[in-house]
């Protein structure tokens, strides 16, 4: 087990090797991921194991965790959101061949004998990231006006528009008869 961080690997030579790599790595080396973030400070915590599987498919396995300062999207406030990813990536070395692995995976084609690991833990933050981050109702501290606009709306029955034209439909059949 490593703690630090390699920044190149060759992922099929440590699935064959069974090995381990754990660490931290900070999130303001992720230039991809910052455009999402309030605050690069911080940083996700690795725990990955590359191996070959029961039935010979090289791998990667493991989990990320991170607290990442986003906007929450109702209160437009900064928050603190909790990333907890799995990673249960099949080694594949041609687009073609991702199609063949077993449906546990998602393909990671490798197009080279080294490939930045960096890059690929913030492939898989992006990915985790919700598409609106939003505090929980009860913690946002636009919670009463949600709550209230919610009431209004349940309270205010709208007529469908279209009820006109249904009424206007049923008087010209009437009419064709």
């Amino acid at each position: 087990m490593s703690r630090r961080i390699p920044e190149h690997i060759d992922p099929f030579r440590l699935a064959e090797a069974d090995r381990q790599i754990a660490g931290r790595l900070p999130l303001e080396q992720m230039q991809r991921l910052a455009p999402s973030l309030v605050s690069s400070a911080g940083a996700v915590e690795i725990d990955l194991m590359f191996q070959m599987d029961d039935i010979g498919v090289p791998c990667i396995k493991g989990k990320l965790h991170a607290t990442l300062q986003v906007i929450c999207q109702r209160c437009m406030e900064p928050m603190g959101l909790n990333i907890d990813a799995s990673i249960c990536l099949g080694l594949v070395d041609g687009k073609d061949r991702g199609e063949e692995l077993p449906g546990e995976y998602e393909p990671l084609v490798i197009g080279e004998a080294h490939v930045s690991l960096p890059d690929i833990i913030e492939d898989e933050l992006i990915l985790a990231l919700p598409v609106v981050p939003m505090h929980e109702l009860a913690e946002c501290p636009a919670a009463e006006h949600v709550a209230a606009s919610t009431e209004t709306t349940e309270e205010t029955v709208k007529e469908n528009p279209f009820a006109v034209l249904k009424q206007f439909k049923s008087n010209h059949e009437d009419n064709q008869e």
